[in-house]
């Protein structure tokens, strides 16, 4: 039996868009709380709102994706800033359709309209691979950058599945 387990950690690349959201909404906060001091006392509200927005994106502006790989199966996980964990998804290789490099010709058996979440780190000039796998909800396409053990290992489990190029 191929018993393996690796766990692969992904830093995604911060995006300018949450980091503004955040300052602004903080910004939009203390300029509500000022207004609800002398305007309105219902703009506080709206302020306290702003603050707590504000809040939300900063926690989420560092990004980074952890694949846990165990003998067929992927779980994946989002860290975020470095304190908190949350599972995303897990993957049976039971379920596995296709496992190919972004641009394989492997991949074009399947809709281009499929559902797809992007797991990678974002950055260019990164090879990825795109897992194709069958869900409850109908098929979906991971974009995973996975080292050449893990595709080995999938493909040992899964040889007409797993392409390498």
């Amino acid at each position: 039996m191929n018993e393996m387990y690796e766990e692969i950690l992904v830093s995604a690349k911060d995006d300018g868009k949450s980091r503004l959201l955040s300052i602004l909404l903080f910004v939009a906060g203390v300029i509500f709380l000022a207004g609800g001091m002398w305007i309105h006392v219902a703009l506080l509200l709206v302020g306290i709102a702003a603050f707590v927005g504000g809040y939300i994106f900063a926690t989420r502006v560092h990004r980074e994706f952890e694949y846990a790989y165990t003998s067929g199966q992927i779980d994946i996980d989002v860290i975020y800033n470095k304190t908190k964990r949350k599972n995303i998804a897990a993957y049976d290789s039971e379920q596995l359709l296709c496992l190919a490099p972004k641009g394989s010709a492997a991949l074009d058996n399947y809709p281009k309209d499929i559902k797809t979440e992007d797991y990678t780190s974002g950055k260019e000039n990164v090879p990825y691979y795109v897992a194709v796998y069958k869900t409850e909800k109908g098929q979906v396409a991971l974009h995973l950058e996975l080292p050449a053990t893990v595709v080995n290992s999938m493909r040992m489990l899964k040889p007409r599945c797993v392409f390498m190029n």
